[in-house]
């Protein structure tokens, strides 16, 4: 969609302010008790060629380099945008030392996979290990341990296409516009 004007929700380093912040999570990070900073320190980044995926990691990863966690080279895992990509993913990150604190998956689905695998490792996503998607599809909210996720409203970026249509079939300059995703923090709040 280059040079032509288009509605899409940022999934870059501009929307970081929106997606997390480190913080206090009562043993979410180590284990029982563990009352450490909480950072996003590992992610499934789904395939490398696709844009969304590499644009969601760069910006998760540049926010979180800002905020004094940088998520290293290894901890960064490209897979399938599915749950079968997400669990191989994730037990690629578990086997790895230390054993990160927090999962980002850049889709739903991986992010479903990742926590099976930290189940198939005895942990509890959630509890043990954070766990965050991003596309907030329907089963999100109905996993054993609902999944934190960001919501990109395709209802709003649709609804604000609809408007620019006019101007654009009219031949007037039309500008993309962006909108702020959402975060629904299901998983930390539930654990």
């Amino acid at each position: 969609m280059r040079g032509r004007p288009g509605v899409v929700a940022e999934h870059t380093d501009r929307a970081r302010s929106r997606v997390g912040q480190p913080e206090r999570a009562s043993g979410a990070a180590g284990g029982p008790g563990d009352d450490r900073d909480l950072a996003f320190e590992s992610v499934v980044a789904g395939e490398p060629h696709a844009s969304t995926g590499v644009e969601r990691t760069r910006g998760f990863r540049k926010h979180f380099e800002v905020e004094g966690f940088p998520i290293p080279d290894d901890y960064v895992l490209h897979s399938p945008f599915d749950t079968q990509g997400g669990d191989v993913a994730g037990a690629e990150l578990l086997a790895r030392l230390p054993c990160p604190t927090a999962i980002f998956a850049v889709n739903d689905s991986a992010a479903i996979g990742g926590m099976g695998a930290l189940r198939e490792h005895g942990l509890r996503p959630g509890a043990d290990v954070a766990v965050i998607g991003y596309n907030d599809i329907s089963v999100a909210g109905d996993m054993p341990v609902p999944l934190t996720t960001v919501r990109s409203s395709m209802f709003d970026m649709g609804t604000t296409a609809m408007g620019l249509l006019p101007d654009r079939v009219e031949g007037r300059t039309v500008r993309s516009k962006r909108l702020s995703p959402a975060t629904d923090r299901a998983s930390l709040d539930r654990a």
